[in-house]
């Protein structure tokens, strides 16, 4: 049928082809866009897109002026604080493990008897992110000294920066003696007085060169000695002991007072003591041959040469390089009943001697062993 107004030409067979649902003489005139732009909604897309790339650069950079503001010391920062508390002789600003329960770390304890490192350097610093290794030197006595120094680092929060801290301290272990006859003062600081157990008392101390103090006893001259500090092995502290002048002739004059003592008494064995020790008061005893003597007499021949060792408590330990000699007179008797017959008879004996002389009171009392 031919094609004319008012009639649909027929649709092909096995084809699909486009029906429009609005005709073509109904439809508005299409407009063109400017060129380079897709109408209101993708300017406002443009806008949108801008205003997050800008919003996630200021926070980028408001981070990275967060974690740098938030950071703490560096490796470095912590290692050349640690060397200005020592030079500012305050130990209170250390912050070391080693300080806990350590009379070195006492707000007073280096004001006097301490000289700190001089001429402090910082060196090479290697390690990673988390753990770095600081090389410092400084000068004692006119020596140069190098100490590695191990920091490690915590960050704070998920934004924030790293705080360092130390793992290893300049400075060494110091082992206590374990008995001191009077308190010892290293630096301003007192030490602890303590009996023997069976591990030393240690104690840690940062470098330095440290003055030793011990005041005198009655028995013992003072001390005062010179303690240089820097990191290594453990450094044991020994005091020493040195008698006071005069001692050793007041400890000879003891004994020899106590062995005179002893030969004005009339027996075999003779004691000065009631005590359970009194059987060694004496250093002469004689064991009797005969069932009948007399009462015997000493007489003293030459007193024993003596060693005086003053000991870790202040005491001083006495013993014996050369006996003595005293002689022991007596009579003795077969007889039973009167009038007896009597026999003189003497004899030799060594005297030899142990003991300790101590100072209680101040005043020095041997006691023998």
């Amino acid at each position: 049928m031919p094609f004319s107004a008012g009639h649909q030409p027929p649709l092909p067979t096995g084809r699909r082809v486009p029906i429009p649902i609005v005709p073509a003489h109904l439809r508005a005139p299409a407009t063109t866009a400017p060129s380079g732009a897709d109408g209101p909604r993708g300017t406002r897309r443009r806008v949108v897109l801008t205003a997050t790339v800008a919003a996630v650069a200021v926070l980028a950079i408001a981070a990275a002026f967060v974690v740098r503001a938030s950071s703490g010391p560096g490796p470095d920062d912590v290692v050349r604080e640690f060397f200005a508390a020592l030079s500012a002789h305050d130990p209170t600003r250390l912050l070391a493990d080693p300080c806990q329960d350590n009379p070195l770390c006492g707000p007073d304890a280096l004001r006097a008897g301490y000289q700190a490192p001089q001429d402090v350097t910082i060196g090479n610093d290697t390690g990673t992110s988390t753990d770095r290794n600081v090389a410092v030197t400084y000068t004692l006595g006119g020596r140069r000294f190098t100490d590695l120094v191990d920091l490690r680092s915590t960050r704070r929060g998920t934004f924030g920066g790293r705080d360092w801290f130390m793992t290893s301290w300049p400075g060494a272990t110091l082992t206590l003696p374990d008995q001191t006859p009077a308190p010892i003062t290293l630096a301003a600081a007192q030490l602890p007085t303590r009996q023997p157990q069976p591990r030393p008392a240690t104690m840690w101390a940062p470098p330095g060169e440290y003055t030793l103090t011990r005041p005198a006893t009655t028995l013992l001259l003072a001390v005062q000695q010179q303690v240089t500090v820097t990191s290594g092995p453990p450094i044991t502290l020994n005091p020493g002991t040195t008698l006071a002048p005069g001692i050793t002739e007041t400890v000879e004059r003891l004994v020899h007072d106590r062995i005179d003592a002893c030969a004005t008494k009339h027996s075999f064995s003779p004691t000065l003591d009631a005590t359970a020790r009194g059987w060694h008061s004496c250093p002469m005893t004689y064991l009797e041959q005969y069932a009948i003597t007399d009462d015997p007499t000493w007489t003293v021949q030459r007193y024993p040469t003596l060693h005086l060792e003053p000991a870790a408590d202040g005491a001083i330990t006495v013993t014996t390089t050369n006996p003595g000699q005293a002689a022991i007179r007596y009579r003795w008797t077969t007889s039973v009943a009167e009038p007896r017959t009597w026999t003189d008879a003497t004899d030799t004996i060594d005297l030899t001697v142990t003991g300790q002389v101590t100072a209680p009171n101040g005043t020095p009392e041997w006691q023998p062993a």
